[in-house]
């Protein structure tokens, strides 16, 4: 099963995975390096008959060095020989995904990554909408800082009525630290190598590098790796537990401790409503197979009552399925292009919006963004803005278009693998910038009841023409 993912922004905590692009392909279930062992040949001559066909994104390619995979099996066989203590099955597969992660871990891209099979549930459940942990959307964003480079966990958005929303996290809030224990990112030595080239320019006296040092020791002896952080934080079905994050949050001088619970949380990706006589509102929470027929059913009552407008509201979406964008655009922009998808090598290909299967809308269309619109969020409101003519109402969006696959593997666990870049349908690449409102509104959380992004949206919406 080959699946791909708009990162988180992304990785999901609550779920590992919001923004998830399917996709099916057939997996040979034939084990290459058994057959190799059993019939004594070189695994590079065995294996490549397995390499990925060209009809994927990511294959196709014949430089492929298999070779390095001979030196892990007669690794592996030195062990099983060798080894002073009898290798079991289960330290085997152990051994395995070890290896496997930190292959992934060492390219320190924080979207690459290896999942156990427990880990991958996870990932399929959030594809259908059902999601476990906090209850956040946390995108693992890199950040530069002077000489210093590491991998932050940054909260996009929180689910409506989830743990993490009822505690008082925010988006744009960063964890920095589980239960008082700091998160390392890929490379937890930087910090200290900085110390010690400031001790050795003289810019450090003796008297605070011992201090120094030390602090950074015990910072890194109990520290959690950021990739450990976010399978904390995201739990699986059923999992109570509590956490006390400590976040930095923009506008506020100290770090806030905030306590946490795990719960299921269940979300409705699509709902819709008639707010004016003429306009239409659509809230797409998550963009899902079953947010396709959502979709499809607010269009056709918005037709059948004679509606002129609609407004779609994609603020704090976390994204989905580009596919189920494809399906939802259908009903805006058939067969217009919903994005280019930026490939190795400078190949480029073009996603389509599907054939409308009735009678497409030809209303107006507004779309509301904020910061919290991000993956495949994105990449529907960019193709509405330059397919539809949309307006974009409200504040800049998050800035993720990083294209993941993310495969199922035989025995369940799955590798996630940064494979491309999705740009607007005029080519713009927006990775950390976001995309800018046409019409820049922002939210004031200080008169509750008041929507002045949606007020002026529908203002908008109620102005504007019917497309041909």
């Amino acid at each position: 099963m080959r699946v791909k993912q708009f990162a988180l922004a992304g990785l999901i905590i609550l779920a590992m995975g919001a923004g998830f692009i399917s996709r099916s392909q057939i997996v040979d279930k034939r084990d290459p390096v058994a057959q190799a062992a059993q019939q004594n040949r070189r695994l590079p001559s065995q294996l490549s008959a397995y390499a990925p066909s060209s009809a994927t994104d990511v294959g196709g390619r014949s430089d492929v060095d298999l070779r390095p995979l001979e030196v892990f099996y007669d690794a592996l066989q030195h062990l099983r020989n060798e080894y002073v203590e009898p290798i079991q099955k289960n330290q085997e597969r152990d051994l395995t995904y070890g290896s496997l992660k930190l292959m992934l871990d060492s390219l320190r891209d924080p979207l690459t990554r290896f999942y156990d099979p427990k880990q991958a549930k996870i990932v399929e459940d959030a594809q259908n909408g059902k999601f476990h942990g906090i209850g956040a959307m946390i995108f693992a964003k890199q950040v530069k800082e002077g000489e210093i480079t590491e991998e932050k966990l940054v909260v996009v958005n929180a689910l409506p009525g989830g743990p993490a929303q009822k505690a008082g996290v925010r988006p744009g809030d960063i964890i920095t630290a589980i239960d008082g224990k700091s998160i390392l990112s890929y490379d937890p030595f930087q910090r200290a190598e900085m110390v010690l080239k400031e001790i050795r320019n003289g810019k450090i006296d003796e008297e605070n590098q011992r201090k120094f040092l030390l602090a950074e020791n015990e910072r890194i002896k109990n520290g959690i790796d950021f990739q450990k952080a976010m399978d904390m934080l995201s739990g699986s079905e059923g999992d109570t537990k509590e956490f006390t994050l400590t976040v930095t949050r923009a506008g506020v001088k100290d770090p806030l401790k905030i306590k946490v619970g795990t719960a299921d949380v269940a979300v409705e990706p699509v709902t819709h409503t008639i707010i004016q006589p003429a306009t239409g509102y659509i809230r797409i929470n998550l963009i899902t197979k079953s947010a396709e027929d959502k979709f499809n059913e607010a269009v056709a009552a918005f037709k059948k009552a004679g509606l002129k407008s609609i407004v779609i509201d994609l603020r704090d979406s976390p994204g989905g399925a580009v596919e189920s964008a494809q399906a939802i655009a259908s009903n805006l922009i058939p067969r217009k292009t919903l994005t280019l998808v930026q490939l190795p090598q400078g190949k480029q290909r073009t996603l389509r919006a599907l054939t409308a299967e009735t009678t497409p809308w030809t209303g107006n269309v507004v779309v509301l963004v904020n910061s919290g619109t991000c993956g495949v969020s994105e990449v529907l409101a960019a193709a509405l803005r330059d397919g539809a003519s949309a307006k974009l109402v409200g504040e800049t969006t998050f800035g993720t278009n990083i294209e993941q696959t993310f495969m199922t593997l035989r025995d369940g666990s799955a590798v996630s693998i940064t494979t491309g870049k999705y740009l607007t349908p005029k080519g713009v690449d927006y990775l950390n910038k976001g995309l800018a409102p046409d019409v820049a509104v922002k939210a004031d959380k200080s008169k509750p009841g008041q929507d002045p992004q949606l007020t002026k949206a529908i203002e908008i919406a109620k102005a504007g023409k019917e497309r041909g």
